[in-house]
Formats: structure tokens, C-alpha cells, sequence
């Protein structure tokens, strides 16, 4: 983390003109207090995949049942909340490197090994996928 207020956002594959590339996660500060980051997602609709966009709101939405991990498990964030317009980070998931956090809980999040996601969600999303990860880039 590179200071306290930031809240993390995962990163997701992109789709460009060379096939899909990867999009690392990087901490964020929040546009305003009390919003939260719901990770966008690739969704399958009517034959093909779609991207669905992330966003901010006061609470965290659908993002396509998919584990990205550090707090965002398939169904809404465990990594931190709100607490009287103060940002408090849940210490089991969150890495806060050599930044000093002064609020923060301690809440176990039961991470389920047993089902894998990636960031596509039905069809043949995670075999084009896989074809893809040696070639990761930046974006």
C-alpha cells in the first residue's frame, strides 16, 4: 500500500489487438469517502463475452462470481468498510507493507480453493485464457 486511504483494485485481462494482455491490480484512493470498487468482469451474453465495467459506489456490486483474491472473494469485499468516514482495513488480507494503518480489524475470510475463476465467466473463457498468460503486459 502506498499510503493509508488506498483501497486495493485487482487487476483483470484486457482484450487489445495481439489477443488478451494482463492489466495489474494497484492500490487506489477512492474519489470520495464512503465508495468502494466494484472490479469489472468479462460476462458471456448472447454467444459472445463482454466486458462489464468496474466502478465506485457506496456498496459493491456484481463482478461475475469471480475470486480476485485480497479481499474480493466472488461475492463483495473483505478487505476493509467504512466506519464513520474513516477507512478501516481487515489485516488478514491486506498487505500493508511499511505504511502505518491505524484502523484496521481482524476478520478470518474463508478463501474456497475448491472452485477457480478467472476473470471470464462461462463459455470457453478460461481456455482462451490460458492460452494467453505468457504473454502479459502492462497497461
Amino acid at each position: 500500500m502506498p499510503e493509508y486511504g488506498y483501497i486495493w483494485a485487482p487487476g483483470y485481462w484486457a482484450y487489445g489487438p495481439d489477443g488478451y494482455f494482463w492489466v495489474p491490480g494497484t492500490w487506489v484512493q477512492p474519489p470520495s469517502v464512503g465508495l468502494l470498487w466494484t472490479p469489472g468482469y468479462w460476462g458471456w451474453h448472447d454467444g459472445v463475452y463482454g466486458w462489464n465495467e468496474g466502478y465506485w459506489g457506496p456498496h459493491i456490486g456484481f463482478y461475475g462470481g469471480v475470486d480476485y483474491g485480497f479481499g474480493y472473494g466472488g461475492v463483495g469485499y473483505e478487505g476493509g468498510r467504512w466506519e464513520n468516514g474513516v477507512f478501516a482495513y481487515n489485516r488478514t488480507v491486506n498487505n500493508f507493507g511499511s505504511v502505518t494503518v491505524t484502523h484496521f480489524y481482524s476478520q478470518t475470510v474463508v478463501h474456497n480453493t475448491s472452485v477457480t475463476r478467472a476473470s471470464f465467466n462461462g463459455g470457453s473463457g478460461e481456455r482462451r485464457l490460458n492460452r494467453h498468460r505468457g504473454t502479459v503486459r502492462g497497461a
